[in-house]
């Protein structure tokens, strides 16, 4: 038989309107078959009166699965009522088409203790949404905080994660009302005031597909974002790949070549096989702001006593995040800054890292700073307009006497 589908006008807690909404489609010829909370199926006959009653339960042993107890099943059968569908596990919907059949309930005190079982149930759920919703802001503040949220904004799934909080404050005012509702029927019925079977309901109700669409939407953008995107850039490629912008050089600080030994490998990229050194090569990455993104590494000398490295992250950033810039170059000197102790190139019992910054622009959309530990460990970082470079570089020259060569970086 043909099912038909409709949207659910009607909370799963609003008993008395969900029974009523269930006649009133019985009248019309629907007869429920699977109820969920965002729609309903149902199956199309001859129009008739039914009674439908919804029944809380609690999870125990059930001849047809989870959550649908036998003996209540069997102890309603004789009393003329059929189980039509459960909703969920906590749930479950009976109906009649005897006008005879008696009520399965007469005692509304004795009614309410499942229905408080229920509520408490449903309560524990929305303070968790509650809760959940506080880490998640909680997460946000401390990766402001801490000076890492620009960079978090720009390479993670943070945008997503923003996203999902409109969603859960969009929810929780319809949640509570739920749940207030569910309460003041369990009061009902501990006063013993039996429920009354008939009652108002909303004859459409948008908002639970809206948010389940939204829901699925930001899902499998988080999954993209964190699982596909990372795969899109091509991967390590030779470093005269890189062509969107003049990289400064290792050969230029140095004065010296490049090594050409170490681990290689054969590679197929744009339609031809490369060779790929894996101590000198470009990378671009792709992030869901931004896309155009590089990874610059350079290898020199690699004796322990004496290595000589240089690493580039290189930003392109979209120009409605232009006014994010400095911020990003600021956040990322800082963290590179932040090493205290037990890095490679010293220990604790050396006192640890001392830096000297300089800093040569830093007013509006403009930055470059200069940062020099100690040990010879040096770090720049620049930006302009839209656009951010930071470089890490272990050798002997000096990045200060570049500044012209890093601010073309990011012009």
């Amino acid at each position: 038989m043909k099912h038909i589908y409709r949207l659910t006008p009607v909370s799963m807690y609003d008993a008395q309107g969900l029974e009523s909404w269930l006649e009133d489609m019985a009248k019309r010829g629907l007869f429920l078959k699977k109820f969920g909370s965002i729609w309903c199926s149902f199956e199309k006959g001859p129009a008739q009166a039914l009674r439908y009653r919804v029944e809380p339960v609690r999870e125990q042993d059930s001849d047809e699965g989870w959550g649908r107890p036998s003996p209540m099943k069997e102890l309603y059968q004789d009393f003329g009522w059929s189980c039509t569908a459960n909703i969920g596990s906590s749930m479950l919907i009976f109906s009649t088409g005897d006008e005879n059949a008696p009520e399965l309930h007469t005692d509304p005190e004795l009614q309410s203790g499942l229905w408080k079982k229920l509520y408490r149930r449903a309560r524990w759920s929305f303070w968790f949404q509650i809760l959940l919703m506080t880490v998640v802001i909680a997460m946000l503040c401390i990766q402001l905080w801490t000076g890492n949220f620009v960079r978090s904004l720009i390479t993670s799934t943070t945008p997503i994660i923003l996203l999902y909080l409109p969603l859960i404050l969009f929810q929780i005012p319809d949640s509570w009302a739920e749940l207030q509702k569910l309460a003041l029927m369990v009061g009902q019925l501990e006063a013993g005031v039996p429920l009354n079977h008939r009652s108002f309901y909303p004859r459409r109700n948008r908002r639970e597909a809206v948010s389940l669409v939204l829901a699925v939407v930001l899902l499998l953008g988080l999954f993209a974002v964190q699982y596909i995107l990372p795969f899109t850039g091509g991967g390590i490629r030779p470093l005269s790949d890189q062509t969107a912008f003049p990289a400064l050089t290792l050969e230029g600080l140095e004065g010296q070549e490049l090594v050409e030994t170490g681990y290689t490998e054969e590679k197929y990229v744009d339609g031809e096989t490369v060779t790929v050194n894996y101590s000198n090569f470009s990378e671009q990455n792709h992030y869901l702001l931004c896309w155009n993104q590089w990874d610059v590494i350079q290898t020199g000398r690699i004796e322990p006593e004496d290595w000589h490295r240089l690493e580039i992250q290189w930003y392109d950033l979209p120009n409605w995040l232009s006014p994010l810039s400095v911020h990003l170059a600021r956040e990322l000197l800082s963290d590179t800054m932040g090493l205290k102790s037990n890095v490679w190139w010293t220990s604790p019992e050396e006192g640890g890292v001392v830096w000297t910054v300089n800093y040569y622009t830093h007013f509006n959309n403009r930055f470059l700073a200069v940062a020099r530990e100690d040990h010879g460990f040096q770090v720049a970082a620049v930006s302009r307009g839209n656009r951010v470079a930071l470089i890490k570089y272990t050798g002997n020259g000096s990045l200060a006497e570049h500044l012209e060569e890093i601010e073309k970086m990011v012009q």
